[in-house]
């Protein structure tokens, strides 16, 4: 029989994807079995949370005192307390990094590892901990990023918790930019709402799903404070679903092992004492697809932990088994399982720890992997195993098109004839259904079908993503900032069975992923479209018909002669994933390149064009939430040219810097006219963002 139960859905097993399976065997076939997920991990009631700052070298007397300290799984087993440890990237005064070599009285890279290891969390603190000297040049966005960074850079550990330097506005909202799972502080929290709002222990029922704003008591003399404490940790005890977090940069060991000892001795095995990202990690496993079957003596619970992101280290799970037989024993495909025969309680580990020694290798999984960083350059040329190639202008005009000046040598021009606007990027050889690979300018190689390409775009450097594909610009896909990506045809604006427009629901100013599975048959060669995991749905999409089969090659670049691929990362599988392949190279990217956090990364805004007489002005809104100022030196803009109104595909080289044009200065081509502009504005640190083509308007 089928039933509905609290936070799964009791049904049929899905399909093998990405999951963690477990088998629950009884003592003799049952006439009821039914898992009910934990509200907490251990079945516990309520929760309790350490922390210290700056990485201080307390925190180590903390460690030793916690390891010895103990609640029980529910099932007979000692799981010792753990905590947080909060680091800082770099000293502000001399702008070095820090290297947590044991010798500067913090705690060691080393001693880091051995937390993690005994289950505590290293948390962001900030890149800089004061907004002084060095620490002024970054925002708070900045120094989120840098710190994650340089955890992941220190010890290949993906951390997911911020906690306030000082208290300084603006890290809360970076955390839940950059997709952390909360931020703490004494009483900075941005335009979140705190929790607790005034008085401890906080309710989780106040805590967002995704992202918290979490208080903490912060105190460096915890003697004083001893008593005070204790009654907040009664009344904690005494509540359900609640927590409470204490936070310092000392410790006192005869109080901390006093406090210690209070809470043991007081919880009854009813208190969780976790870093929080144990605990929130918990929730986000608990909002996942959990499906069950009951046959006779067997209940199979399978978890679906598709979607889960990979910087997910905790991936543990309670059941409260219901059954009128006692378990017997539980297997699972997780690390491993305990269980309570009397109480029914079901615990399953499954923990991340690849990043201790390194991430996925995507190598694994495809036939060739694209360095884009090779590919910055228009006069740059790459050659790996014969089958992706570097265009350079000077080549000739495949996949480009002719890019004129008229009038006088201009040294601020950036091209001259008879070169050509560059497609700087990958080229694939596509065959016919025959097998015959057909020879382009690139290189003759022979590939198979099917074939799957995984990109993700850039928005570090680019608020549009153009790409061309094949030099006889059968479609190319755009994004053009209004959170929607186009798929455009030669003649009709979308391939066969595309919509022309696909909403994505989310900024492009954000990484995302984008995912094409090529299939041959007697029709051409089809493609399945998936952007940021999700099937672009619509009939089957044809990139060619049978007729254009014979057109000699594959071009994947960036477009509007931008200069830069356009991508971070970029490889071919020139034979069929499985789903599982997929999903594991899904969430690798996912984590490696923050695919999906919200960031609303720079752009020049609002850029128009006015027309007056033979006169062509173009303007824009330099913006940068980064706080990294424009460098106008180093600017490109790209003037299109109309005949009769109509673009004509032939375009001026672009003119660095300059945002007039005048054609008394430059004649244009007889019945021609500059139509519409498009600009590539640079900040002083090099990234690059490309302003989408605006029209020209006829000024007054």
């Amino acid at each position: 029989m089928i039933k509905q139960a609290r936070n799964y859905v009791i049904s049929g097993l899905p399909e093998p994807k990405h999951t963690i399976k477990t088998i629950v065997r009884f003592a003799a076939p049952a006439t009821l079995a039914v898992a009910n997920i934990a509200p907490w991990k251990y079945n516990k009631k309520n929760t309790m949370a350490f922390e210290w700052d700056d990485a201080s070298i307390g925190a180590l007397t903390g460690l030793n005192i916690l390891n010895a300290a103990f609640y029980t799984d529910g099932c007979g087993n000692n799981i010792n307390y753990s905590a947080t440890l909060a680091i800082n990237g770099a000293n502000e005064t001399t702008g070095i990094p820090y290297t947590y070599d044991g010798t500067d009285g913090r705690v060691s890279a080393a001693q880091m590892i051995s937390m993690i290891n005994a289950g505590w969390e290293i948390s962001d603190h900030g890149y800089y901990h004061d907004q002084v000297g060095f620490g002024a040049t970054v925002n708070p966005l900045q120094s989120t990023i840098l710190m994650q960074s340089f955890i992941k850079n220190l010890l290949n550990y993906w951390t997911r918790s911020k906690v306030v330097p000082n208290a300084d506005a603006g890290h809360a909202q970076a955390a839940h930019d950059i997709g952390y799972l909360y931020s703490t502080s004494q009483g900075t929290f941005d335009t979140f709402t705190p929790v607790w709002m005034f008085v401890p222990p906080g309710n989780y029922n106040d805590v967002p799903p995704l992202f918290g704003a979490l208080r903490r008591y912060f105190t460096d003399q915890l003697a004083v404070e001893l008593n005070d404490i204790k009654a907040i940790i009664d009344t904690l005890l005494s509540g359900n679903n609640t927590f409470f977090r204490l936070a310092s940069h000392t410790i006192d060991q005869t109080a901390f092992q006093n406090l210690v000892d209070y809470i043991e001795t007081n919880a009854e095995d009813e208190l969780w004492v976790a870093s929080h990202r144990e605990v929130l990690e918990y929730r986000e496993m608990k909002a996942l697809p959990t499906y069950q079957e009951f046959n006779g003596d067997t209940l199979t619970i399978v978890t679906d932990i598709t979607s889960l992101t990979n910087k997910n280290r905790y991936k543990d799970l309670s059941f409260n088994i219901a059954s009128d037989q006692p378990i017997l024993s539980v297997t699972t495909d997780g690390d491993n399982a305990t269980f309570n025969a009397t109480t029914g309680l079901v615990n399953i580990f499954k923990q991340k720890k690849q990043w201790l020694d390194t991430d996925v290798d995507l190598s694994l999984y495809f036939d060739h992997i694209y360095d884009s960083s090779k590919a910055r350059n228009g006069n740059s040329l790459q050659v790996a195993d014969g089958d992706i190639v570097a265009s350079i202008p000077d080549l000739g005009k495949t996949g480009g098109k002719d890019m004129y000046y008229t009038g006088p040598v201009n040294p601020v021009l950036t091209q001259a004839p008879p070169r050509y606007r560059s497609q700087v990027g990958g080229y694939i050889q596509f065959h016919n259904q025959f097998g015959t690979a057909y020879v382009s300018e690139q290189y003759a190689v022979n590939k198979p079908f099917p074939r799957e390409l995984f990109f993700v775009a850039n928005q570090a450097k680019f608020n549009t993503y153009e790409a061309l594909w094949n030099s006889f610009n059968s479609h190319y896909v755009g994004d053009f900032g209004d959170n929607a990506i186009r798929l455009r045809g030669a003649t009709d604006e979308s391939p066969v069975g595309f919509p022309n427009t696909i909403p994505i629901g989310f900024p492009i100013r954000q990484n995302y992923l984008f995912h094409i599975k090529y299939i041959l048959d007697v029709l051409g060669i089809r493609c399945e479209v998936r952007i940021n995991k999700s099937l672009v749905t619509g009939d089957p999409a044809y990139t060619y018909s049978d007729g254009r089969l014979n057109k000699p090659s594959f071009a994947w670049g960036a477009d509007t002669n931008s200069g830069n691929f356009g991508a971070c990362f970029q490889a071919w599988s020139f034979t069929e994933l499985t789903a599982d392949q997929r999903t594991i190279i899904e969430n690798e990217l996912y984590a490696r390149y923050n695919i999906g956090v919200r960031l609303a990364l720079p752009m020049a805004e609002g850029l128009a064009g006015i027309k007056n007489g033979t006169q062509y002005t173009a303007s824009y809104n330099y913006v940068n939430p980064l706080g990294y100022a424009e460098d106008t030196t180093a600017r490109s803009v790209k003037w299109v040219i109309y005949n009769a109104g109509i673009q004509s595909g032939t375009y001026f080289t672009a003119v660095d810097g300059l945002l007039t044009w005048n054609s008394n200065t430059y004649p244009l081509p007889s019945g021609y006219e500059v139509g519409s502009v498009e600009v590539i504005c640079v900040d002083v640190i090099g990234n690059r963002f490309h302003v989408p083509e605006k029209v020209f308007t006829v000024g007054s």
